[in-house]
């Protein structure tokens, strides 16, 4: 959305529209959170670069980093914990000290030790050059957002406060209990605090987020198909195969029986010759998928190639998979009438 640019706008006549914005979306039934920023927590598009005291450069080597311009409710509303020092406090307005808050990334890229340093960023003054500060002291660190969807690494941010940058043009943030409802709800609240204000159509991250991964989770959802397919033929083809086994020594399972063999222990036989080539097949298959893993490397968000749980997961279905196949011919196998099973030989 944006406000108006109408003459005699000034930073701190947007800084008072952004608190009525705030207040009026909050008080919406369902809203437990609002924040303005720019841009969305998926979509990072303003890098800048910077300097920070404590490190020389010279301006063509200065550092490069994603800015985030957004309110101090922001990292409430949206989940990002802090890890040091503070985040933005309404007191950091206009006319005050300069802070800024980085992320984990951008501490990372300096050893760590940023709380205290001093920050320039080169466009940063450019909204408010007579009223923005110059410079900011870094005053908290917070954890990593992936602005540019779940498959991108993490990058090195750095936050200015709106307090201090007032936007004529952001993104507004609603969390909500009922997320549908409030996005319906969402323009006429936005009317009833600055009628002349420019809305885009509301939307939830979720569906954002569903639209970034759309072709990744077609590719994965056709593999998934494919081994699930290919989970059924195994299963198949190995019901068959003791089928076969227990129909074939029928003779051989009525005189065990006769001769005094229970029923229970011709059943585990049937089941154990099962379980012994699973694990044949499955030996063979971990290792394969072990030094082919990486060629799926780049389908995956949140796992590595060679994950143990994984692994551990594909053992417990296949194994599954084998015992329940089984069962059927074992239990045939324990039922053979004995009498019968010597008078068709």
């Amino acid at each position: 959305m944006s406000v108006p640019g109408v003459d005699g706008v000034t930073a701190a006549s947007v800084a008072a529209t952004e608190d009525r914005m705030r207040a009026g979306v909050g008080a919406r039934p369902g809203v437990t959170g609002v924040a303005l920023a720019y841009d969305h927590p998926l979509e990072a598009n303003w890098a800048d670069g910077y300097a920070i005291s404590g490190i020389e450069s010279r301006p063509e080597e200065t550092s490069q980093g994603q800015l985030r311009i957004v309110s101090p409710s922001y990292f409430d509303a949206l989940g990002v914990g802090t890890l040091d020092g503070r985040v933005f406090a309404d007191r950091d307005r206009l006319g005050e000290p300069g802070v800024t808050v980085v992320n984990e990334s951008f501490a990372r890229q300096h050893d760590g030790a940023v709380i205290g340093r001093t920050l320039r960023a080169q466009a940063a003054a450019r909204n408010w050059p007579d009223a923005a500060p110059a410079a900011f002291t870094i005053v908290g660190v917070v954890e990593d957002e992936r602005f540019r969807g779940l498959e991108a690494p993490s990058q090195p941010a750095f936050y200015l406060s709106t307090k201090q940058f007032p936007l004529t043009a952001y993104t507004l943030l609603a969390r909500s209990s009922e997320p549908r409802a409030t996005a319906a709800d969402l323009r006429a609240a936005v009317r009833d605090v600055e009628p002349r204000a420019s809305i885009e159509t509301p939307r939830l991250l979720s569906s954002i987020l569903a639209d970034q991964m759309a072709t990744r989770r077609l590719t994965t959802d056709v593999l998934g198909g494919f081994a699930g397919a290919t989970l059924l033929l195994a299963g198949l083809g190995l019901y068959g195969l003791l089928a076969i086994m227990v129909a074939g020594q029928t003779r051989e399972v009525g005189v065990r029986l006769a001769l005094g063999a229970t029923p229970s222990v011709v059943a585990r036989e049937v089941i154990g010759y099962s379980a012994r080539h699973t694990a044949i097949g499955l030996s063979v298959g971990l290792a394969l998928s072990f030094f082919g893993a990486p060629l799926v490397e780049s389908l995956l968000v949140g796992v590595t190639a060679r994950d143990p749980m994984t692994m551990a997961g594909v053992i417990v279905v296949m194994g599954v998979t084998a015992l329940s196949v089984a069962l059927v011919p074992a239990l045939r196998a324990a039922r053979v009438d004995t009498v019968r099973a010597l008078r068709a030989e």
